[in-house]
């Protein structure tokens, strides 16, 4: 997940940000690349949707707005189809409402100003909220699978695990009406790198009922953040 400020260059002013981070989207993906990961890099389809008029994140907050999710959802869920997965258990997701609220941006607590007077602070931000309803797909199947007989086959084959980029806007609704499936969701807010994988690997969610693919949502600002301990992690839950 690319910063907003590289997406929304034009708009830092006179902030500087350091030349060492122009490649950094990059170079992690290339790591990734290497270890056989399959990477899904959100800039590209951002920087498209940003040209066509789209405003993919928050005046007033580093999380992308609900277009902005929405895009995001659209490039995930294309990624997962072409790799023949199946997801499940189906679903039909719909947006059934659509309102427009002041929204509390994060870029006001993060500047040190949230002590200022309201007056003094920037203008508060409408931003558009909508509200999903999901329906279960019943299954064509006549027989009871294994899965069935357990329980299991009501459970999502797809989990995420990530941070607030995951619980904010409605991305997961938006990804579940492109993939037409239930997604498990696990992400956290302040999970930066690894808090979410942290919480899921070692859970019985994954010991017990473990996904065929698990989507990793990185932003790129936790990239320089130290991860030491992630190795032992991941090499303990596999």
């Amino acid at each position: 997940m690319p910063d907003k400020s590289r997406i929304e260059s034009e708009y830092l002013g006179s902030q500087y940000r350091a030349t060492v981070f122009s490649t950094r989207v990059n170079d992690f993906e290339k790591q990734l690349t290497h270890n056989e990961i399959h990477v899904i890099n959100l800039t590209g389809a951002l920087n498209s949707a940003k040209q066509g008029g789209i405003t993919p994140f928050l005046r007033t907050d580093t999380h992308w707005s609900e277009p902005g999710a929405e895009i995001a959802a659209k490039a995930v869920a294309k990624s997962i189809q072409s790799l023949k997965i199946t997801p499940s258990p189906a679903q039909s997701t719909q947006i059934v409402a659509q309102v427009d609220k002041i929204r509390p941006g994060d870029l006001v607590k993060l500047a040190g100003i949230d002590w200022l007077p309201t007056r003094l602070q920037p203008a508060p931000e409408s931003a558009r909220y909508n509200s999903f309803k999901s329906v279960p797909i019943p299954s064509n199947e006549k027989s009871k699978s294994m899965d069935d007989l357990f329980g299991d086959a009501n459970l999502p084959n797809i989990a995420l695990i990530g941070t607030s980029f995951s619980r904010t806007s409605e991305f997961i609704p938006y990804l579940e009406m492109q993939l037409d499936a239930k997604i498990g969701n696990f992400a956290l807010d302040g999970g930066d790198f690894s808090g979410a994988a942290t919480a899921y690997f070692t859970s019985p969610a994954f010991k017990d009922t473990p996904p065929k693919l698990i989507i990793w949502e990185i932003p790129e600002r936790v990239l320089e953040m130290d991860r030491n301990h992630d190795e032992k992690i991941l090499k303990g839950s596999f």
